[in-house]
């Protein structure tokens, strides 16, 4: 699943091995999505606590979720059997938390190259603890040790333009990925008919949209 736009959804906007008896969940490629303003249940839920599904190498890397007023924008469910699943170079701004995590199986688990920000009540619960920054988060686990915090600079929040402007933290934060993934969206791609892609630089930065240099921003209200 690449290259969507869910804005405005009612729970969640993306859902990944959400059935309700036990499956299979393998080689899903999650990448290069855009989530605005989601729901309740945030950007992405992984899993729904079905005890007997697999999950296993899953990717899900280079998404943008923004949101205001949701629980959490990535929501860890599982139940995870093994560590192959993989999340990597997204930017995760708003709602109650960034991610939380309710998979039992927490040690599971080992994102990193994010971009946190905007939280309201912390930026992770990992294990039934809630860590108000980032610092914090990897001081305690050691994990998202290549992650950042810090105010994306998106082009114009108002505008539902994502992509990011000079002094953002996210570029060039991310690590090289191969095929598919070491594309993004272009700055200015609108749905559904209208969404190119091109070469991410490497260092790649961070979220769905490739940073364009030189790109002037329209300035606009944001929250702190």
């Amino acid at each position: 699943m690449a290259y969507n736009y869910v804005t405005g959804s009612g729970i969640t906007s993306y859902a990944i091995a959400s059935e309700v008896a036990p499956g299979n969940v393998t080689n899903t490629k999650f990448y290069g999505n855009v989530s605005v303003n989601p729901g309740t249940e945030g950007a992405l839920t992984f899993g729904n606590g079905t005890a007997g599904t697999t999950l296993t190498n899953n990717y899900v890397v280079n998404n943008t979720f923004y949101g205001t007023t949701c629980w959490a924008n990535m929501q860890f469910i599982g139940p995870t059997t093994d560590a192959s699943n993989v999340f990597e170079n997204n930017i995760v701004d708003g709602c109650y938390y960034a991610w939380y995590m309710d998979d039992a199986n927490y040690g599971h688990y080992s994102p990193d190259y994010d971009l946190f920000y905007g939280t309201i009540t912390g930026v992770i619960n990992y294990n039934g603890t809630s860590y108000s920054t980032l610092a914090a988060f990897q001081s305690a686990t050691g994990k998202e040790a290549h992650s950042v915090s810090g105010n994306p600079l998106f082009s114009n929040v108002g505008a539902n333009q994502f992509w990011l402007t000079s002094g953002s933290p996210g570029i060039g934060a991310g690590i090289t990925l191969s095929s598919p993934y070491n594309l993004g969206i272009q700055p200015g791609s609108s749905w559904p008919n209208s969404v190119s892609t091109g070469a991410q630089s490497s260092p790649p930065s961070l979220g769905a949209y490739l940073y364009i240099a030189g790109l002037v921003p329209v300035i606009t209200a944001r929250k702190s």
